[in-house]
């Protein structure tokens, strides 16, 4: 058991050790009440407890009851919540690039989509004419390469295969959110959306 110091009708530090030699009564004339926990039942599936800091638990005549703040969640709101920031994230993680080699030297493709329109389009012009063997790419910002139609096809390929896993990626997450249980079930796979370990994502 612990105590807490009492001023005005509030707590306002807490005593790990009260002072030695008094009696119950010598403390709570001094405002130095015990502590009583008592947590309030909830249901675990769409309720939280949070407790609350001291200056907001309950003052009673001879002892201090910790307070707690009860939330109540609707579970279809928190899962469509939760996967509008799934979907964020997979935006992110598409638009991130990623590392392609290309001869000797490794590169970071972009693929936001305008770059993924524009190597759609080289490619369509690249099938139509005959002529047109090979483009001027700036594959990063001041680098520039001459590719051939095979080399843009490789490129396409490497971008779509990341886009798609990301895709993957993100299908799974919202699966696992639709067979959540409770609160904590949701937040548990939005952690993992969060964290580390999209295709893509720097080692």
């Amino acid at each position: 058991m612990f105590y807490t110091q009492v001023a005005q009708g509030k707590v306002v530090r807490i005593i790990r050790r009260p002072p030695s030699g008094l009696s119950e009564a010598e403390r709570k004339d001094r405002g130095i009440l015990p502590v009583v926990h008592n947590r309030p039942a909830i249901d675990p599936l769409t309720q939280e407890a949070v407790q609350l800091l001291p200056p907001h638990w309950d003052v009673q005549g001879d002892h201090v009851e910790v307070a707690y703040k009860v939330t109540t969640y609707d579970l279809d709101e928190e899962r469509l919540k939760a996967a509008e920031n799934i979907r964020r994230i997979r935006k992110l993680k598409e638009e991130q690039g990623v590392d392609w080699t290309y001869g000797d030297e490794s590169y970071r493709l972009r693929t936001d989509q305008d770059t993924q329109a524009k190597v759609a389009n080289v490619l369509s012009a690249m099938s139509l004419d005959p002529e047109l063997t090979a483009v001027d790419w700036e594959i990063q910002p001041g680098v520039w390469l001459t590719m051939t139609t095979t080399d843009v096809q490789e490129m396409a390929k490497e971008i779509t295969r990341h886009v798609q896993a990301i895709f993957s990626r993100s299908k799974t997450f919202e699966e696992q959110l639709q067979a959540a249980e409770g609160i904590q079930g949701i937040r548990q796979v939005l952690e993992a959306a969060e964290a580390p370990g999209w295709p893509g994502d720097p080692e």
